[in-house]
């Protein structure tokens, strides 16, 4: 499986890379590379500004097409991937939980998506995507929907509800993600890097 990073979004409240910010002694990024190399044997970033990210070791690509947001990113690395299988992650999010990544793996069986649900929201941005995806995904694009998730009808998923997301994250610290300097005060005051 590959691991794929989304560092493409344009930071407009926070107007800095997020992926750079520092939590304790590494950046976002680097934590997530670090956690990431334990599960998975291969990585890659999707990002248009891949001179930033150069210094990481890690693969970069950039979007196929352009200005088509998290979406845009999702294709492209799924397009870029040479596994079937993708475990795909936004670049802020810090505190992630390998006890529920690798939970999510074991569920995948013949599913081409495994998306984790906590009450009515779904989180794309943490999810494991199949290549047959591409297509669905293709047309969404091509329409200009730019909805991740309007396109779940048309694969085979698999969701992981808000009981086993506490198995393995109690906190559920998974999905916490940076948007705005308060949300990263937050983070940097929870002392867990």
């Amino acid at each position: 499986m590959t691991a794929i990073i989304i560092a493409g979004g344009k930071a407009r409240r926070i107007k800095k890379n997020k992926a750079f910010l520092r939590v304790g002694k590494s950046t976002i990024i680097e934590n997530q590379i670090e956690i990431l190399k334990q599960i998975f044997g291969h990585l890659l970033i999707v990002t248009n500004q891949t001179r930033a990210y150069r210094g990481l070791g890690v693969r970069t690509v950039s979007d196929i097409i352009r200005e088509k947001g998290s979406l845009g990113g999702i294709y492209s690395g799924l397009i870029a991937s040479k596994n079937l299988y993708n475990f795909i992650l936004a670049c802020d999010m810090p505190l992630l939980q390998p006890a529920l990544i690798t939970y999510m793996i074991k569920e995948i069986g013949d599913h081409d998506l495994v998306i984790p649900q906590w009450g009515d929201n779904l989180e794309p941005l943490h999810a494991i995507y199949s290549k047959r995806c591409i297509h669905p995904i293709e047309q969404l694009l091509e329409e200009d929907n730019l909805k991740i998730i309007d396109f779940l009808g048309e694969v085979k998923t698999r969701t992981i509800k808000q009981e086993e997301i506490l198995k393995y994250d109690p906190n559920r610290f998974s999905f916490v993600n940076i948007n705005t300097e308060e949300d990263y005060r937050k983070i940097c005051s929870f002392g867990l890097l």
